[in-house]
């Protein structure tokens, strides 16, 4: 059953002739427009498509036709559809995009006749293997005659046969909003929030602290525009945005649309530093500006055809943008020895840090080359001494999820140490 599309149409409770805006009109009577109408039914079984005039809507039953006062009359909302009538003869596929009115009901009507009638009725398929039947007096549009036999059936053409029309709507490929103009801002809220994809530091040398007063990184937060739902718009239908600018955005309709953005930003800030072999997490702490804004644009619905029906939107459009990035470390923890390196965060770039090589200062291993952290790993000799490589100076400062044992640092033991030194000193001086 092919389905009307809610988007564009709708079914209005009407009484006494009476006809909303946008009514689709289906034919003519000769002297005035009649519309498309259905009995009381709500879509279902009892349904039947008929045709309205200003006595009300006429449908055609059991070989007679009963005016309905009370009725609903099928709505183009807002004018946003666009249709078309097809012709049709019995026994073939109903046309992509016919209107129905309930289930197995479709909107039908007669080719205009000589007098310039057309009067619309409904095709039901479950009829003859599909039959249009109009009012007056429940006339039914066939091509013939079947004659059952014992064996098998005939069709016995009738000549001259005038085939039927049935309302047909056709989808739009694409739309476009150009002439897109902001309007009035209605509101504005900004909160502090965490950012996902924390950035990970490490320092895996085991004698030397790690200390640097600025390491740039890019980091990559996504911002977001919403444009709601409505305007006779499918969820999800390809939407391309014209800005005065001449720059473009597409996105689908209904569905919030996110495009990444990359902050560079600056750890440390001058006291930022990692003891030997330790590591900490530095969350993006950002200010979350969320602003919603009037607009005026002129939609254009484009077709297969080449066609295009434009019309005047207005609405409400919400933007979600990311500010003031800071980062927030946590406490340093101790990387136990047998701790390997993983994979390096991939939303994080690094940029090379100063002072790279052996004097003692943070560098960076490249987030994008795949390999294993080179920083120093000791080993230990046959007297339980370590005996360090040639690259022990080389600390690095590596991007990767936390994987770490809550052991203490080496500074804890050295400052208790020399606690207790300084108490015995004293005792022995008193």
């Amino acid at each position: 059953m092919q389905i009307v599309n809610l988007a564009y149409f709708s079914q209005v409770q009407s009484e006494l002739g009476d006809r909303p805006m946008h009514a689709v009109v289906g034919g003519t009577n000769g002297s005035e427009s009649m519309f498309v109408c259905r009995s009381p039914g709500g879509g279902g079984d009892l349904s039947r498509a008929g045709q309205l005039s200003w006595d009300g809507c006429s449908v055609a039953e059991s070989g007679s036709t009963k005016v309905y006062k009370t009725y609903q009359v099928l709505v183009n909302v807002d004018g946003s559809a666009r249709l078309e009538w097809k012709d049709w003869r019995q026994f073939e596929a109903l046309p992509q995009g016919a209107i129905n009115v309930a289930n197995d009901v479709y909107v039908a009507r007669e080719i205009a006749n000589a007098a310039m009638f057309n009067y619309v009725g409904g095709l039901y398929l479950q009829e003859q293997y599909g039959l249009i039947i109009l009012p007056p007096q429940g006339r039914r549009l066939t091509i013939g005659k079947i004659l059952r036999l014992s064996t098998r059936m005939i069709l016995t053409p009738k000549p001259n046969q005038i085939p039927g029309q049935l309302l047909v709507e056709h989808d739009p490929v694409r739309y476009e909003l150009v002439s897109f103009k902001p309007d009035r801002l209605r509101s504005v809220q900004s909160t502090d929030v965490t950012l996902k994809d924390p950035i990970v530091l490490t320092n895996r040398n085991p004698t030397r602290e790690s200390v640097e007063s600025g390491i740039k990184v890019n980091y990559t937060h996504d911002d977001e525009v919403y444009f709601g739902r409505g305007h006779n718009i499918p969820t999800g239908s390809s939407v391309l945005l014209h800005f005065t600018n001449g720059t473009r955005m597409s996105f689908r309709w209904g569905i919030p649309k996110k495009h990444p953005v990359t902050t560079r930003m600056r750890l440390g800030g001058g006291q930022f530093s990692l003891p030997p072999k330790s590591k900490s997490e530095a969350h993006v702490m950002a200010t979350r500006v969320e602003r919603r804004w009037d607009y005026f644009a002129t939609l254009s619905a484009h077709y297969e055809d080449g066609a295009i029906l434009m019309r005047p939107v207005k609405g409400v459009f919400r933007q979600i943008t990311f500010h003031h990035l800071r980062p927030v470390y946590t406490t340093p923890v101790f990387i136990d020895d047998g701790h390997a390196s993983s994979a390096s965060d991939a939303r994080t770039r690094p940029t090379k840090a100063r002072g790279e090589g052996g004097d003692g200062n943070l560098n960076f291993a490249s987030a994008s080359s795949g390999t294993e952290d080179s920083g120093h790993r000791p080993q230990r000799d046959g007297g339980g001494k370590v005996a360090e490589e040639s690259s022990r100076d080389k600390d690095s400062l590596v991007f990767h999820p936390s994987r770490a044992t809550c052991s203490p640092p080496p500074y804890v033991t050295v400052t208790l140490y020399l606690s207790i030194i300084a108490v015995v000193f004293c005792r022995f001086q008193l």
